[in-house]
C-alpha cells in the first residue's frame, strides 16, 4: 500500500508562513488584556491552519486526500474574515461595538458556512465539483460565491473602521494605515487568483499571506500596535491636559501635544522648527534643568491683535532630554494652567481684605480669644480699634494683659457656663462693663461663637457699647415714673376729694347739727347723729389705711412683682380680716409684666379689692393670674352682694370707671359679671406682646 503523502518542495512556503503566523499569534496572546488582542490571536491561528492545510493538499498524493485539505482550508476562510472583523472592532471601540449580540450575529455566517461545507454532497451549494490535477481546481457553487462576498463585505467593513481610526486617533495613524494596507492587499491578490488573471507558481493564499505580514509586523514590533506601554504614553502625551514642548539641542520646536498648540495657540506644523523663544518669551535659555526645582509663573495672553482675550497663567518647568548614551538630546517643557488657582487665589485675597476692613471698620468692638478652660484662661489674640476704644485702652496693653476678664464686671454672668458653652460649641452672650483707666463705664454687651481648631478652642466675640442707651433707657425709666407718680398723686387727690373730702364735710355738717340738737336739749336726736356719725368716721378711718397700706405697697423694679402682690394681699387681709386667696399659673414668671404695665395692673387689683370691700361687702377674694397664648388672663372673684351691671353706678362709685380706663390704657379687655346676691367676677385679659412693647 502506497503511503497517501510525498516530500514536495513546494511545502515549504506555506509551512514557513504558519510558523509566522504562529509567533505572531503568541505575541499577542501574551498581550491578551490588550483590547482586540485576543481575536487578533484567533485570526492569527486560524490563518496558520490554513497555512497547514496549504502544505498538506500540496503533499497528498490521492485525489481524495487533496479534496478534503481543500475544503479544510476552505472552512478556515470566513472564520479569518469575521476574527479579523471582531479583533478591529474591539480595539477601535473597545467594548461600544463587539457586544455579546453583535459576536453572535458575526457567529452565524460562520457556523452556516461550515455546515455547508460538511454537507456540500447533499446540495452542492458549495461545490459542484473538482478538478485535479497537480492542485485541486474548484467549481464554486451558488453558496459558496454569496458567502465569498459576504467576506469581502467584512473587508469594506474592516477599512472603513480602520478609517475612522485613523481620523480619530492621530496616535494609530500609521499601524491603521499599515493594517489597511495589507487588508486591501490580500483581498486583490486572492480575488486575481480566483479568477485567473493571475497564476503564481506559488499558492495564491501563501502570497496574499505574505502580503500581509510584513504590515502585521511592523504595526505590532515597529509601532508596537498591542503594547499598552507605548500606547499609554502616545495617549498621555496626545491627551495630557498640561502643554508638552519638545525641544532639540538647538532650543528649537521638535514636538508638542494639542494641549500646547492651546496655550500658544499655534498649529504644531506651524510651531515644528521655530525657536522656543518666538512661541514662549517667558523661556530663557539658562533655566535650570530639574522640574522640582524649577517653576516660574507665566501669563499667555492673548497674540499680537487678539489684546480682547483673557490673559491665562502657566507655571514652567523645564527637563532635559538625553539618548540611550546619557548624551543631551534635547529638553522637555511643561506647562501647568494655573488660571484657576490665580483667580482663586485672588478671589481669596478679596475676600480676606474684604474681611479685615470689616474687622477694622466695624462700628462694633470685634475680638478673638483663645479659650484655655483647663487653665481657667482666657487670653487675647487680636481685636480690632473699636474693641480697644471701648476699653479705654492701646491695643499693645490689651494684648499684654491678655485674659481681659481682670478689668471686665459682669452682670448676671455664671463664668461656668461660658466655659461649658465653648466646649460645647454653643453661642454665648452677655453684658460687661469695662474698668477704664479714665474712670469712665462703658457698658458692653457682647455675642460670642466658639470655635475649634483641631485640639486648640477660640471665641470670636462681637461687642457693643449700650451705655447710652442704657442711660436713655435709665431716663425714660425715670420720667414714667414721674409721670406715674404724678398721675398716682393726682388720682389720690380725686379720689381723697370724692371720699374723705365729702365725708369730712359731711362729718362737719353732722356735728353742727348735733351740737344744735344738745343746745335744744333734744339729746335722744343728738345721739342717733353722733352714732351715724361714728359709722362714717369708721369708713373713712378704713379708707385711709387702705391709701396708707397702697403707697406701702407699690411695686418697685427691685421686688418681683407677685411678691409684692402677696405683700398687699397680706396687709389687706390683717386690716379687713377679709380672706384672700391667690392662684398662679406655673407658666407665669415672677414678673411677667413691664414696669409700665406693672404698675396699671397693681392698681387695677388694688381698685377691684376697695371695690369688693365697701361696695360689696365681702368675706373672700379669689385673685388668679393664668398665662394664655399671648396674653395673661387676671380674674379678681369675690362672694358679696353684687349688683346689677345693667345699671348705671350711683353718685360716688367710680371704681368700675377707673378699672376700664387702666384696662384700655393696656391694650386688654375687661368684663364684669355680677348679679344681686351672687358677688362679683372681674376679668382681665393683658395682651402679653403690647404689654412687653409698653
Amino acid at each position: 500500500m502506497s503511503f497517501p503523502y510525498a516530500y514536495m518542495p513546494q511545502i515549504w512556503p506555506p509551512i514557513f508562513t504558519a510558523l509566522a503566523l504562529i509567533a505572531l499569534a503568541v505575541y499577542s496572546f501574551h498581550r491578551r488584556s490588550v483590547p482586540g488582542a485576543l481575536p487578533f490571536t484567533i485570526a492569527i491561528l486560524f490563518g496558520a491552519l490554513w497555512m497547514v492545510g496549504i502544505s498538506l493538499e500540496v503533499a497528498a498524493v490521492a485525489t481524495v486526500t487533496k479534496i478534503f485539505w481543500f475544503e479544510f482550508q476552505a472552512a478556515w476562510l470566513l472564520p479569518i474574515a469575521t476574527a479579523v472583523t471582531c479583533f478591529l472592532l474591539e480595539y477601535a471601540s473597545p467594548g461600544r461595538w463587539l457586544t455579546r449580540r453583535n459576536l453572535t450575529l458575526l457567529s452565524i455566517p460562520c457556523l452556516l458556512y461550515l455546515g455547508m461545507i460538511l454537507t456540500n454532497n447533499l446540495h452542492h451549494l458549495a461545490w459542484q465539483g473538482f478538478l485535479v490535477d497537480h492542485e485541486v481546481i474548484a467549481l464554486n457553487g451558488l453558496g459558496n460565491w454569496v458567502f465569498l462576498a459576504y467576506s469581502y463585505g467584512l473587508g469594506v467593513l474592516n477599512v472603513v473602521v480602520l478609517a475612522w481610526l485613523f481620523i480619530h486617533s492621530p496616535q494609530h495613524r500609521w499601524p491603521a494605515a499599515l493594517i489597511m494596507v495589507g487588508l486591501v492587499a490580500v483581498r486583490v491578490v486572492y480575488a486575481l487568483g480566483t479568477v485567473g488573471v493571475i497564476q503564481p507558481k506559488l499558492q495564491i493564499e501563501v502570497i496574499a499571506f505574505w502580503f500581509q505580514l510584513p504590515m502585521y509586523a511592523i504595526a505590532l514590533f515597529g509601532f508596537r500596535f498591542l503594547n499598552p506601554v507605548p500606547l499609554a504614553r502616545q495617549t498621555v502625551f496626545e491627551q495630557l491636559r498640561d502643554g508638552i514642548i519638545v525641544l532639540d539641542l538647538q532650543g528649537q520646536v521638535a514636538s508638542l501635544n494639542p494641549a500646547a498648540e492651546r496655550i500658544l495657540q499655534t498649529p504644531a506644523k506651524i510651531a515644528k522648527g521655530k525657536s522656543v523663544r518666538d512661541l514662549l518669551p517667558a523661556y530663557l535659555e539658562e533655566m535650570p534643568e530639574t522640574p522640582e526645582e524649577t517653576e516660574i509663573e507665566l501669563t499667555q495672553g492673548a497674540k499680537q491683535g487678539h489684546s480682547g482675550s483673557p490673559a491665562r497663567y502657566y507655571t514652567l518647568a523645564v527637563s532635559q532630554l538625553k539618548d540611550w548614551r546619557g548624551m543631551k538630546a534635547g529638553r522637555l517643557l511643561l506647562l501647568h494652567d494655573v488660571t484657576s488657582r490665580k483667580q482663586a487665589e485672588a478671589a481669596l485675597n478679596e475676600t480676606r481684605e474684604i474681611q479685615r476692613l470689616i474687622f477694622e471698620k466695624s462700628f462694633d468692638g470685634i475680638s478673638i480669644y483663645e479659650e484655655r478652660p483647663e487653665e481657667d484662661q482666657r487670653v487675647l489674640v487680636d481685636c480690632n480699634d473699636r474693641y480697644c476704644q471701648m476699653a479705654g485702652r492701646s491695643k499693645a496693653e490689651l494684648l499684654a494683659i491678655q485674659d481681659t476678664r481682670v478689668i471686665q464686671e459682669a452682670e448676671n454672668l455664671s463664668e461656668d457656663s461660658d466655659r461649658a458653652a465653648v466646649i460645647t460649641g454653643t453661642a454665648f452672650s452677655g453684658v460687661f462693663s469695662w474698668i477704664r483707666p479714665d474712670g469712665k463705664q462703658n457698658i458692653i454687651e457682647y455675642k460670642a461663637a466658639p470655635i475649634r481648631v483641631g485640639e486648640r478652642f477660640f471665641t470670636i466675640g462681637v461687642d457693643r457699647d449700650i451705655t447710652e442707651s442704657r442711660q436713655t433707657q435709665a431716663q425714660i425709666l425715670e420720667h414714667q415714673r414721674v409721670v406715674a407718680t404724678l398721675s398716682e398723686r393726682e388720682r389720690l387727690a380725686r379720689e381723697l376729694h370724692d371720699s374723705l373730702g365729702q365725708v369730712l364735710g359731711f362729718a362737719s355738717l353732722k356735728l353742727g347739727a348735733t351740737r344744735k340738737l344738745v343746745t335744744d336739749g333734744k339729746l335722744e336726736k343728738a345721739d342717733d347723729q353722733m352714732a351715724h356719725l361714728e359709722s362714717i368716721l369708721s369708713d373713712a378711718h378704713a379708707d385711709v389705711r387702705e391709701y396708707i397700706l397702697n403707697l406701702h405697697t407699690a411695686p418697685s423694679n427691685d421686688q418681683p412683682f407677685f411678691a409684692t402682690v402677696r405683700h398687699y394681699l397680706d396687709g389687706f387681709r390683717q386690716n379687713y380680716g377679709i380672706q384672700v386667696l391667690l392662684n398662679l399659673d406655673e407658666g407665669l414668671g415672677q414678673s411677667p409684666f413691664p414696669p409700665e404695665a406693672r404698675v396699671q395692673v397693681y392698681h387695677i387689683l388694688q381698685e377691684a379689692l376697695s371695690n369688693a370691700r365697701k361696695h360689696g361687702q365681702a368675706r373672700c377674694v379669689q385673685v388668679s393670674f393664668a398665662a394664655e397664648e399671648g396674653l395673661v388672663r387676671i380674674v379678681i372673684q369675690d362672694d358679696g352682694q353684687g349688683f346689677d351691671v345693667t345699671q348705671p353706678a350711683g353718685e360716688g362709685h367710680y371704681g368700675l370707671r377707673f378699672i376700664r380706663e387702666r384696662a384700655e390704657g393696656l391694650g386688654g379687655r375687661l368684663s364684669v359679671d355680677s348679679a344681686p346676691g351672687q358677688g362679683t367676677r372681674l376679668t382681665l385679659e393683658v395682651p402679653v406682646n403690647h404689654t412687653q412693647g409698653s
